[in-house]
């Protein structure tokens, strides 16, 4: 038994990275894959262009 049961919530909301479903995550993976590959293929499209 811990002494911090005086909480006024009776189950108090957990924040964390482990709390959150998978699906959570997976738009921002997905936007910062998109990000990577239009930064790629603009560089390659720019090296193509001045060669």
């Amino acid at each position: 038994m811990t002494a911090n049961r005086d909480s006024p919530e009776p189950n108090p909301r957990k924040v964390g990275v482990y709390d959150r479903p998978a699906s959570a995550d997976r738009t921002r993976n997905l936007r910062i894959w998109l990000f990577v590959f239009a930064a790629a293929a603009s560089v390659a499209s720019a090296y193509f262009f001045f060669k």
